[in-house]
């Protein structure tokens, strides 16, 4: 193994933004990538996120997401969307969602 190895990277430890974090929420971390909190922390406490993976989270209504669709973190609405415009990419649709769906499976990227 090299000698520079840290961790296989599944997860991450991040700095719980304002609010802190809540176990199996989406957070918008820096300016492009979402992970899932896997634990709960209070601000600005190190919890462990997910960075890699398959998780359920909430999706735009009344939005039909295909499997395989790109999917984008909309983090004003705190929902997953296919619309990419300022939205920060989080992965492919793993589950295809109706539109009455609230959630939607996402592989995170």
């Amino acid at each position: 193994m090299a000698v520079n190895y840290i961790q296989p990277g599944d997860t991450i430890t991040a700095i719980a933004p304002t609010g802190g974090m809540v176990s199996g929420t989406f957070y918008k971390m820096g300016t492009g990538r979402v992970v899932v909190a896997l634990g709960t922390g209070a601000q600005t406490t190190e919890v462990e996120c997910a960075w890699q993976g398959v998780y359920e989270g909430p999706k735009e209504a009344p939005l039909v997401i295909s499997y395989g669709d790109t999917l984008y973190w909309d983090d004003s609405a705190k929902k997953l969307t296919k619309t990419e415009s300022t939205n920060v990419i989080v992965g492919e649709c793993a589950k295809s969602a109706l539109s009455a769906d609230t959630t939607v499976w996402v592989r995170l990227k």
